[in-house]
């Protein structure tokens, strides 16, 4: 297996195809992993009329994730970050170059890096506060809530790979590097203090992942854990004494020594889909003895316990979560549950949905013809929605009016945001960051992450 190396600077929904065709991994792990069919990406109702979000400027491919954001969603494109009220209003669009964008969201911060590329930046609704360019190739990147990031580089500074943690000041506290294995997955505690790396490695032609824990004012990890013929997909802290781990063959807890007790148990050829909010419920979505007409979905609450199953005819293409629900994607019909597993709504959309997310008492989703929000309690069919903007703004029209005013527009009807603009564009200590100098990394710091 690899052998580690860490230094120490200061005191301190994963794509894994996207990954692989980055870092290179054997063919043979790569045909395993696709065989998993890990598909990461990500009722009693009242009968509404869901409103379009978007004229379909930017077409559905284009949307690499939908994620939820307090008081609406954003959906990752490949030209821009955009910001949606649950309303349906745009709030707020930063846009990008990057060729192959990805994002995690934790709490109000958003990390958006170019998966396989050199750029990356962490932003709020209201606007980007932090812009790093690493000198090497990014594979893997997270955000804490505290505003502070991590992200790890693909053979770079005489490791195979290589993490930097740096605090919400964009001050670099912890750095490490491993020479064999490729971390697929990072994951940074609420208070900053921890950092959790899953690295994917193959043994006798199967793919093992392990997870790290570290301390980012320690030397060692706390523990290092092996997974055999795993593969991770997400990483939680449930608190400063617990760490959740999603992978192919089933769901851990492992405590701070490393003592693990696996909460489910499923075949990796089962696993279709998986989604979840950073402090919410998680949903897993399993194709039954590999029967993908025969699923189950699987809902986990904050801490990991079980919460509810549901056994559903037809195929699930894609699952959703917030703090309290959950949407799951039957192909061209989405039904949304309460935290109890109660049917809360049905929405028989007449296409195929691609991807969907659930934010408060919304639920948002895509399909070929626009991206649509509607009460997750709504019953009704796709036909009678309507195609008509809240704002009467299209996303081209929105792109021009960000790109020369560039702070959020006025909601127009029922605000359900948290924040004003000029909080979501202010970095937690009310400070802006040091953003990175390319080529170079931050001095050390005593900040938390």
């Amino acid at each position: 297996m690899a052998n580690e190396n860490k230094t120490n600077r200061g005191k301190q929904k994963l794509n894994i195809a996207a990954l692989i065709r980055v870092i290179g991994i054997a063919v043979l792990i790569v045909a395993v992993i696709v065989a998993a069919a890990v598909a990461i990406d990500s009722g009693k109702g009242k009968t509404q009329t869901a409103k379009s979000v978007f004229s379909f400027n930017v077409g559905a491919a284009a949307v690499e994730a939908l994620l939820p954001y307090p008081g609406g969603v954003a959906a990752v494109a490949d030209s821009a970050v955009y910001y949606f009220d649950g309303n349906g209003n745009v709030m707020s669009v930063n846009e990008h170059n990057y060729s192959s964008p990805a994002a995690q969201i934790n709490g109000k911060n958003l990390v958006l890096y170019d998966l396989g590329g050199k750029k990356m930046r962490v932003e709020k609704r209201g606007g980007i506060y932090s812009e790093i360019e690493p000198d090497g190739i990014i594979t893997s990147a997270a955000v804490g809530k505290r505003g502070g990031y991590a992200y790890s580089l693909n053979s770079h500074g005489g490791f195979q790979s290589h993490l930097f943690v740096f605090s919400g000041r964009g001050k670099k506290v912890f750095e490490w590097g491993s020479s064999s294995d490729y971390i697929s997955c990072i994951s940074l505690s609420d208070n900053g203090k921890y950092c959790a790396v899953s690295l994917l490695s193959a043994d006798n032609a199967q793919p093992v992942s392990r997870i790290k824990l570290f301390a980012v004012s320690g030397d060692d990890a706390m523990f290092s854990a092996e997974l055999p013929s795993a593969v991770v997909y997400d990483m939680a802290f449930v608190s400063s004494k617990q760490l959740l781990v999603f992978s192919n063959d089933g769901v851990y807890s492992f405590d701070f020594t490393g003592n693990p007790t696996k909460l489910a148990e499923f075949s990796a050829t089962e696993v279709k889909c998986y989604g979840g909010s950073a402090s919410g419920l998680k949903a897993v979505s399993l194709a039954v003895f590999g029967n993908e007409n025969n699923s189950k979905v699987i809902v986990f609450d904050q801490r990991g316990k079980l919460i509810f199953e549901k056994n559903l005819t037809g195929e699930v293409t894609a699952v959703a979560c917030s703090e309290n629900r959950v949407s799951v994607v039957l192909r061209d019909k989405i039904e949304n549950y309460d935290i109890k597993g109660n049917l809360t709504g049905t929405v028989n959309l007449g296409q195929v949905c691609r991807k969907t997310a659930v934010s408060g008492k919304k639920s948002f989703f895509l399909t070929e013809r626009g991206l649509y929000a509607c009460a997750a309690d709504t019953n009704g069919e796709f036909s009678a929605f309507s195609d008509t903007q809240t704002d009467g703004t299209t996303a081209e029209s929105v792109t021009e009016r960000s790109t020369s005013q560039n702070t959020p527009s006025a909601a127009n009807g029922e605000n359900e945001t948290e924040t004003t603009a000029a909080a979501d564009a202010t970095e937690p200590g009310s400070t802006q960051p040091t953003a990175e100098a390319s080529g170079t990394q931050p001095s050390p710091s005593d900040g938390a992450a």
